[in-house]
């Protein structure tokens, strides 16, 4: 569980009144565990926070092993409090700790949220070489911290399985009752509520590197859901990130080569997927098909995806990318590029689908192009339960 929901921590913050939040993050923790050892530094160290701790009436807190946190009045002086920490000795060796200090004003009304902005202005501090960074609120620290927020809230999520799984139909062309499969979405929570900007939080995770660490969750959700219910397909998305890591292909294929129903999965692969290497991804496809899971191609004709796509990749589906199909009754370039697709698709042996269709006039010219199946809010709206 996160440190920054300690109750401890939060009740201690709320009953200061008005303060401030100080944050330290040693710079050199390698360097003096490697003298001291871990059991011998966390000794040297909580003797010394301890001692700062006493001298300005603060209130101290490890969050980690290379960061503290003070809680402080309004009137301490921050700057004396790194000058203390940077000239304090510890040990016999008598080594000095260099450290970075993030610092955030609150109140009462302060949310928890606080103590999170200001761990990362500690590290923002560390990675410039700036002792004290305080929280101004500048719209570019709100950006960093907004996208650091966001893959925090995806890995809360994860690691309190409190991600959402939504579930929404894809459709034959043929039938639009038939629900073929269902595409499995991520949703997170914050506060209690569902938070829309998913895209967001994804590429965040991904900045951030903890998508595999998603991925697997959404993988184990699958394979939960496929057990429960015998008769279903289920496809989700995978990050390229995913896909080029060795350990996390391998536990894929491991997984699903242990489980009865890896036919009825389905791999989106994102169109964020890089291509530099198509062939080296080509062999990374082939290796997940051994699993008997079948692959498809999210979001076709945006970011990395192009037609080498389906000149060296091993894949089953092609998901349009909506923006060639939007407003189809309106604009016939799309029409046209639409039916070159489905052809160009049908060439190779690829089925396609079109997602995100929001009404029945551009599902009928959608229907009537040749595509093989179809999702959007005008045949199924994703919902948190599965309806066969």
């Amino acid at each position: 569980m996160s440190p920054f929901y300690d109750y401890r921590l939060v009740c201690k913050l709320k009953s200061v009144g008005i303060g401030k939040c100080c944050i330290v993050t040693i710079k050199n923790i390698i360097a003096l565990s490697e003298i001291y050892g871990i059991s011998g530094l966390e000794e040297h160290l909580s003797s010394l926070f301890l001692e700062i701790a006493n001298k300005f009436y603060a209130f101290s807190y490890r969050l980690s092993i290379d960061s503290f946190v003070f809680i402080i009045s309004q009137e301490t002086n921050v700057i004396e409090i790194h000058r203390l920490l940077e000239s304090s000795a510890i040990g016999k060796q008598k080594r000095y700790i260099k450290c970075s200090i993030g610092v955030s004003d609150f109140s009462p009304e302060s949310d928890v949220e606080i103590l999170y902005r200001t761990h990362i202005l500690s590290k923002i501090a560390l990675k410039n070489n700036v002792s004290i960074l305080y929280d101004d609120h500048t719209k570019m620290l709100d950006e960093i911290m907004e996208r650091d927020y966001y893959a925090f809230i995806v890995k809360h999520n994860v690691l309190e399985s409190s991600v959402q799984t939504w579930y929404q139909p894809i459709v034959s062309t043929n039938d639009v009752k038939t629900k073929v499969f269902h595409e499995v979405l991520a949703r997170f929570q914050y506060k209690g509520n569902i938070l829309e900007n998913t895209s967001q939080l994804i590429r965040s995770a991904e900045s951030y590197g903890i998508i595999q660490m998603l991925d697997t969750y959404m993988l184990h959700n699958v394979i939960k859901t496929l057990e429960a219910n015998p008769k279903v397909r289920l496809a989700f998305n995978v990050s390229g990130l995913s896909i080029n890591d060795d350990a996390w292909l391998d536990n894929f294929v491991n997984t699903l080569k242990r489980n009865p129903f890896s036919q009825r999965v389905i791999v989106e692969i994102s169109e964020s997927t890089p291509r530099d290497n198509i062939h080296d991804l080509a062999k990374r496809i082939e290796i997940m098909k051994t699993s008997k899971c079948e692959v498809a191609i999210d979001d076709f004709g945006m970011g990395h995806s192009s037609f080498l796509d389906l000149q060296h990749l091993s894949i089953d589906y092609l998901k349009i990318h909506h923006s060639f199909t939007n407003d189809l009754a309106n604009n016939v370039k799309s029409q046209k590029i639409l039916k070159s697709l489905v052809n160009l698709a049908q060439a190779f042996d690829i089925k396609t689908i079109v997602e995100r269709v929001q009404n029945d006039a551009d599902g009928q010219i959608i229907i009537n192009s040749g595509v093989d199946y179809i999702q959007g809010f005008a045949f199924g709206k994703p919902s948190v339960s599965l309806k066969c």
